[in-house]
């Protein structure tokens, strides 16, 4: 619990033995139904530049990457 916090984490969330375990638990088994690219559910437009990363295609620049990554954000429905 150090350390910046992700963006919609409170900074009021604080650890407390079994209390945030059992809450954290609770939200495990809960996180597919929060909104795309919250808790464990992911967008694809999340994993755009890894993938760059990965393959490197040519003829790729941030102009397109920009593209791929609103296309993407478009078919989840995300904004």
């Amino acid at each position: 619990m150090e350390g910046e916090r992700g963006e919609g984490v409170s900074p009021e969330f604080h650890w407390y033995p079994i209390i945030t375990f059992l809450q954290l638990a609770m939200d495990m088994a809960l996180s597919n139904t929060s909104p795309i690219g919250y808790g464990h559910v992911y967008s694809p437009a999340d994993y755009a530049e890894s993938w760059y990363a990965l393959v490197e295609p040519e003829g790729w620049d941030a102009q397109k990457m920009t593209e791929l990554k609103a296309a993407l954000l478009n078919n989840t429905g995300r904004s």
